[in-house]
């Protein structure tokens, strides 16, 4: 969505909805805007520019189905194990994380094996922790009319 594009009224009132109800956003509060695919990109600019609205400090990222796919396919035991460094700089540096799912292909990880996946899945269960030194809110949720579930962190 470009600057010149007429902007979406329901994904403006969506964005709204994220920032100014759920996770209550606030002025200087650093947030970090992540969608898996470009698929998100028209919600999760929009969210981006009322972030920008609010006085925060957004920061948007952006994920690819097919990076993904390629490490879980081609990963060694080593990289499979190591805690990205990116995750501990996100806990320690950002207020609120919103992650929006916009999944372009549902069967990409079809041909991984469960195993790499599920060695991946408790290495990042166990660092969630560090998201959470303070109380911190992650909003999740997916531009396909599938629910948005607000989770609260609660010790």
């Amino acid at each position: 969505m470009s600057c010149s594009t007429p902007p979406n009224p329901q994904l403006i009132q969506l964005a709204t909805i994220m920032t100014d109800q759920c996770l209550e956003v606030k002025p200087r509060e650093k947030v970090t805007v992540y969608t898996s695919t470009h698929l998100g990109l028209p919600l999760a600019t929009a969210v981006y520019q009322r972030l920008i609205d609010l006085g925060a400090h957004p920061s948007l990222d952006i994920g690819h189905e097919a990076a993904t796919a390629y490490f879980f396919l081609h990963a060694n035991s080593d990289q499979l194990s190591a805690y990205p460094a990116r995750a501990d700089f996100d806990a320690g540096h950002f207020d609120k994380f919103i992650q929006i799912i916009a999944e372009e292909n549902t069967h990409y990880l079809n041909e991984v094996e469960t195993s790499k996946m599920m060695q991946r899945a408790v290495l990042m269960k166990s660092g969630q922790p560090a998201l959470f030194v303070a109380p911190r809110r992650t909003l999740n949720g997916r531009p396909d009319n599938r629910p948005v579930a607000f989770q609260p962190y609660r010790p």
